[in-house]
């Protein structure tokens, strides 16, 4: 399955909130075109204002439509007029993301409930021979952990979309300023994309080994709670104190191998601004949301497929997840 293929069936589960969607996309629209204008009172203070006459200010049309409604020639009263316009727009845009980020939970958690309920009735529905074969310890870790991976694919669609409209816009604004200005500053997008692209494969076959080891901590959890008693009645804590032992501390070395590489990719794509953080950190953090659910193996009788209105479970050829 290809990655996109991968996306649109994970997408689907947020259909039923595909005007929440709409809503969010907008606030975000906004939220972001308030931020790009952030800037300009600090511009016309120091270009038009405190470093420049009249005759010498910047002919943006920024600058022109402040000084058509700031008073002319009243130096403190412009001052004050663009120190209110920025506290404004800077709580104008904290009221929106804060708006954003409430309907961006209940989205991302609406989409995770027909998630786990879908993959709870697809394991309902397999056969012994498979739940024989696996531990309960991986449909655990499946259900509680690997649903998430839907909710990232909307976060990175929604932030891939958002951010490149944002890059478009901010060099529209800075070619419209000072070309060789923004050359310079888009002059960081291709070898940041080279180092990410460089990367990307590394840490995703990383995280994917990381995941299967905590599939594998998953596993020692449930096994050793459901025979504590056991345990405690022929006296080996100790023994089981140290297996577990050694599954956390695997699974902390498969993870502290991956996480300071994304850390460092992560802040140097921040740093950027302009740059799709999102699918970024999507693309190097490891397996797509489709491939989060657990298969049958091949061997086992072919299962029922899912009820889910937009989507069902399978297997590939090779008995692997898949969304079809």
């Amino acid at each position: 399955m290809t990655l996109a293929r991968s996306y649109s069936r994970a997408l689907a589960y947020f259909r039923e909130d595909l005007s929440k969607i709409v809503l969010s996309l907008t606030l975000i629209g906004v939220s972001t075109t308030l931020g790009l204008l952030q800037p300009f009172p600090w511009a016309i203070l120091i270009g038009s204002i405190l470093l420049k006459s009249g005759q010498d200010r910047s002919k943006h049309w920024v600058h022109e439509l402040f000084f058509r409604i700031a008073p002319e020639g009243n130096v403190v009263a412009q001052i004050i007029l663009l120190a209110s316009a920025a506290l404004l727009l800077g709580v104008i845009q904290s009221l929106l993301n804060m708006a954003q980020t409430l309907l961006k939970i209940n989205i991302g958690y609406n989409g995770l409930m027909r998630v786990r309920c879908d993959l709870f009735r697809k394991l309902q529905q397999l056969s012994l021979s498979y739940h024989r074969s696996k531990p309960q310890g991986d449909a655990i870790y499946r259900l509680s952990y690997d649903t998430a991976g839907f909710q990232n694919a909307l976060n990175v669609i929604t932030g891939l979309l958002i951010n490149s409209i944002t890059l478009v816009v901010m060099a529209w604004i800075m070619f419209s300023m000072n070309w060789k200005l923004a050359l310079l500053a888009l002059s960081i997008a291709p070898p940041l994309m080279l180092t990410i692209k460089y990367f990307g494969k590394r840490l995703k076959e990383r995280s994917l080994n990381a995941k299967e080891v905590d599939t594998k901590l998953t596993t020692a959890i449930q096994r050793s709670v459901a025979a504590i008693g056991l345990v405690q009645a022929f006296g080996r804590e100790d023994d089981e104190y140290s297996r577990f032992q050694n599954t956390v501390r695997n699974s902390a070395n498969a993870w502290n191998v991956t996480q300071p590489v994304l850390g460092l990719i992560d802040e140097v794509a921040e740093s950027a601004e302009f740059y799709p953080v999102p699918a970024t950190k999507a693309a190097a953090k490891g397996r797509p949301a489709a491939e989060a659910v657990p298969a049958e193996p091949a061997r086992a009788p072919r299962p029922v497929k899912m009820g889910h209105p937009t989507t069902d479970l399978d297997l590939d050829e090779e008995g692997t997840p898949s969304i079809i």
